[in-house]
């Protein structure tokens, strides 16, 4: 498994103007592995929500 930090400003306008300045954007890889048993993955990622921002604002897309 690989994960790269990706900077929003090498995201398209559209999706920039969606996801905001302030976005943590992990570009996440399996590489060949296909195996996942019952098909499941349980990803874990460690986020300190800035002050102020509201927990509505923390969105996961996939």
């Amino acid at each position: 498994m690989s994960v790269k930090i990706l900077s929003v400003d090498n995201l398209p306008v559209a999706v920039k103007s969606t996801v905001g300045d302030n976005a943590l954007i992990l570009d996440m890889s399996f590489g060949a592995n296909k195996n996942f048993g019952d098909g499941i993955v349980t990803v874990t990622a460690a986020y300190e929500k800035p002050t102020g921002v509201s927990d509505d604002a923390i969105v996961m897309y996939q």
